[in-house]
Order: C-alpha cells, then sequence, then structure tokens
C-alpha cells in the first residue's frame, strides 16, 4: 500500500512539474495526451491501443487526472474499426484531418461543442453514418482542401446547423443520402455537387439557396421542395434556376411539390 501512494504521489510531481510545457505527452495506456497551448487542457493525439483492432464502441474521455480533454489532434483515429464512435459536447476544437485515416466506423455520433464544422477533419475517413447531433454547429462551411472522405450517409436532423456554405459537401462522392435540419435557413452555391444522392428534401425554413447546389447531375435526382405545385418559387431562391426544372422536361432534377407529397 505505501509503494503505491508513494508511486502516486510522484506522478502528481511529475504531472505538475509538467503543466507549464505545451505538447507534453500523457498516457493513460490506452488514450495518448498533449499539454493544449494553453497548459490548462488536453489534447487527444493518439488511441494506437485500439488500431488494427474491431472495437464497439469508442466515447472519449472528458478528463484525464485533472485536466480536461477539449481537443482532438491531427490523425488521432488513423487505421481504427469502430462500430460507434461518439465525439461528446466537452471537445471544443478538432484539428485539421483529426479523423483522417479513421479505417471503419459503422457511425460516428458528432455532439461536440464547436459552431462551425468542415468535412476537412474527415479526410480520408470510412464513415457509414455521421449524425450530427450537436446543437452548438450552426453551419458547415467549404473544405479547406479537395475533400476526399467516404461518409455515406449524414444525418443532420437533431443538429442546430442553420446555413451550409458554398461547396459544403462538394465531391463528396460517397454521400448517398442527407437529412437536412428543420431549422436551416441557408444553402450556398454547389453545396452538394459530385455527391451520389438520389433524393434531398429541402425545409420550409430556407430563405436563401444557392446556385446549382446538386451542381449539374449526370442522373435522375428527386427532390422534395416546401411549395404547393402551382405557388410560385419563394423569395430567395434562384428563381430562374428553379422555374427552370419546373419546366424541363429534359432535366434530372425533378421536383415533389407539398401537395404531391401529401398525396392531395
Amino acid at each position: 500500500m505505501k509503494r503505491i501512494i508513494i508511486y502516486a504521489l510522484l506522478v502528481m510531481v511529475f504531472l505538475t512539474s509538467c503543466e507549464d510545457d505545451p505538447g507534453f505527452i500523457y498516457t493513460d495506456g490506452v488514450y495518448t495526451y498533449r499539454l493544449g497551448a494553453d497548459g490548462n487542457s488536453l489534447v487527444l493525439d493518439d488511441i494506437s491501443y485500439f488500431y488494427y483492432k474491431t472495437v464497439e464502441t469508442i466515447v472519449i474521455p472528458d478528463h484525464f487526472w485533472d485536466l480536461p480533454v477539449t481537443a482532438i489532434g491531427t490523425d488521432a483515429f488513423g487505421s481504427v474499426n469502430v462500430e460507434t464512435l461518439y465525439i461528446p459536447e466537452h471537445i471544443t476544437y478538432l484539428e485539421d484531418s483529426a479523423f483522417s485515416g479513421l479505417f471503419n466506423a459503422g457511425k460516428v455520433i458528432f455532439d461536440a461543442n464547436i459552431r462551425k464544422l468542415s468535412l476537412d477533419v474527415f479526410n480520408d475517413a470510412n464513415i457509414g453514418t455521421l449524425e450530427i447531433s450537436s446543437d452548438t454547429v450552426e453551419e458547415i462551411i467549404e473544405s479547406k482542401t479537395d475533400y476526399s472522405g467516404n461518409v455515406r450517409k449524414i444525418d443532420m436532423s437533431q443538429s442546430g446547423i442553420k446555413a451550409i456554405g458554398d461547396n459544403a459537401f462538394k465531391n463528396a462522392s460517397e454521400l448517398e443520402e442527407i437529412i437536412l435540419p428543420e431549422q436551416l435557413e441557408t444553402i450556398g452555391d454547389n453545396a452538394f455537387s459530385n455527391t451520389s444522392i438520389n433524393s434531398l428534401k429541402l425545409p420550409g425554413s430556407l430563405t436563401s439557396v444557392g446556385s446549382k447546389i446538386l451542381g449539374d447531375p449526370d442522373r435522375q435526382i428527386t427532390v422534395y421542395v416546401p411549395w404547393k405545385q402551382n405557388d410560385p418559387v419563394p423569395e430567395g431562391w434562384n428563381k430562374e434556376e428553379w422555374n427552370g426544372y419546373m419546366t424541363s422536361a429534359n432535366s434530372n432534377i425533378s421536383l415533389v411539390y407539398l401537395d404531391e407529397e401529401a398525396g392531395i
């Protein structure tokens, strides 16, 4: 017992002596952290304990010793195969390509406490469903680099997202399904260009819709629009473009109106 107490005291003294050394590495044998730039928080830097293993669930710890875990470092999840990965609300910062190389994740539940999110952090990640449930995420912004990940479904229905920026999901070529939140207000130009989605339901909360949000698809895409068949295109939408979809028999974008959807 005395040896255990002495060992614990030595570890605490050792950690305390490193508190002013940003970048210092901590590990509990499973998760590896480094001291954040503020000297008062930790960055999850590596989970190599799980590399090349199949894991049912990974939940990021909120503390290590007395320091909060608030960020995820670059490539922290490389070579991990997990059924469910949960990103909790105590995460407030993501470094570039935080989930790059994620070998396979059946579902990623994203509940981090950040305001803007880019697909950049999921570059080279293989994800079945990305469920963005955070009510603090307000905007999906354009990727800084050409997106190269494989996310097949994105569900934003439980999020607080109000804006999807220009090119936000552009070139997410494996993306087959996307569920938008009911409070969404803005969709930018080419937001869903070069994806594999076959249908899209647009909420009635939209006040601004950019140009060619689906790009120039080479296949038929069904779009559920929030107005009735004989109603005019709402203000804030590109009226010429959407009127073209309504009247052109040759368009690869076909519209389903509210009254048709309800079977009226």
